[in-house]
Parts: structure tokens; sequence; C-alpha cells
């Protein structure tokens, strides 16, 4: 038991849980002023928002081949698809009594219904809308809950994966693959005329500050 403590009062230990707080600290703030930004029509986001997201949307509308693509992608990527693999990766490591592991996934997938519900209600942001739409959503725009969701779960299963002692080359291996397909994810939906540029950062700085928040549970001493 005094061994276990001093692990965990360990200043190598403490730094990465004061490291992952201070860093989802950071990521709240960086997206609550995004967020307020966005709200507020602060032209210095806003307009590069309308370029990039113009100059995409012609360009799906000139490929369409490619256009298909992205909408497999997107399809494939969409948040209960994540939360889906989440929750069926929680069973095998609640039998193998990884019971923090599995609860930090399964805390994951509900935080990224809730947040994005939740600031979606709050910003109110109105999607793009397009004559010639390549795809035809509805419902508030910022955050994209596709960026937010595959960023949040693909950053967590790493981190799992890490915790439970996996070896480097799996869990770097995962990282590229995970963190690759999310990247896409994100990317889809400006090619798709969706969301802005600023919904998906604004999703990408959310999933990170959830991830981080929780690293200390996932980390702790013990699976009880």
């Amino acid at each position: 038991m005094a061994a276990g403590s001093a692990r965990t009062r360990s200043p190598a230990r403490e730094l990465r849980r004061h490291s992952a707080l201070i860093a989802a600290v950071v990521l709240v703030g960086l997206a609550w002023l995004l967020a307020a930004s966005v709200a507020y029509g602060w032209h210095p986001v806003t307009r590069p928002d309308h370029q990039v997201l113009h100059r995409l949307h012609h360009y799906a509308v000139q490929h369409p081949g490619q256009t298909s693509a992205w909408r497999w992608i997107t399809s494939i990527g969409q948040p209960w698809c994540w939360r889906g693999a989440a929750l069926a990766a929680a069973v095998p490591l609640v039998v193998r009594r990884r019971v923090r592991a599995a609860a930090y996934l399964t805390l994951l997938a509900v935080l990224t219904v809730v947040v994005s519900t939740v600031v979606k209600d709050l910003v109110d942001r109105r999607r793009p809308s397009w004559d010639l739409a390549v795809l035809h959503l509805g419902g508030p725009s910022f955050p994209s809950g596709h960026a937010l969701t595959s960023v949040t779960l693909a950053a967590g299963g790493v981190a799992v994966l890490r915790a439970v002692g996996v070896r480097r080359a799996v869990v770097i291996g995962a990282a590229i693959v995970l963190g690759g397909f999310a990247v896409l994810v994100g990317f889809s939906r400006l090619v798709l005329g969706v969301h802005y540029l600023s919904d998906v950062v604004g999703g990408w700085l959310m999933a990170g500050a959830i991830v981080c928040a929780f690293l200390p549970v996932l980390n702790a001493d013990g699976d009880g």
C-alpha cells in the first residue's frame, strides 16, 4: 500500500496530472474564444471561414467522384459509429478488470453527446446553405459533432491502449490510423459544405479538452 501511495505521489506522476489539467484549461479557453468569435461574427474568423468553404465547395461540385469518397468517409465517421465502437471496446476491458479504462471510454462517449448538444444550442450558428448542395443537413453548425467525437474517441482510445500496457509500436500505429482517420472525417465536413472551418477546429479543441481533463482518472493507480 505504501509503495502504491508513493508511486501515486511521485513527481513524474504529479507533473503528468497537472500538465493534463493545464492543457484542458487552455483548450477550453481557446474553444470558448472561438465560440464567442463565431457567435458575434468576428470578421478575422468568419472571413476565412467563408473563403475556405466556398473554395472547397466549388472543388466538390467540380469533382463528383471524389465527393462520393468524402461522403463515404463522413458516413463511416459519424458520431454514433465512434461512440458504438468505444462502448464495444469497453466490454472486454471490463471483462479484463480494466474498469478505469472502460469507464474512461464510456465517459468520453457520453461527453461527446452532451458537449456537442449544449454548445450547438448556445452558439446557434446556422449551417452553410447552397443553391447546389453536395449534402443536405439541418441543425446548428458549431461545433462539428463529427470532428469533436472522432478526435475525442480516437485520442481517448490511444490513451487507453497506452494505459493498459499495450506495446509501444501498437500504440503508435493506432495513433497514426485513428488520428489520421479522425482528421479525414473533419476535413470531409468542409469538402461536403456542411461546416465552416471554425466548426471543425472548435470541435477539435473541445475534444482535446475532454480527453485531457479526464486523463488523471485513467492514469490513476488501480482499477477499482
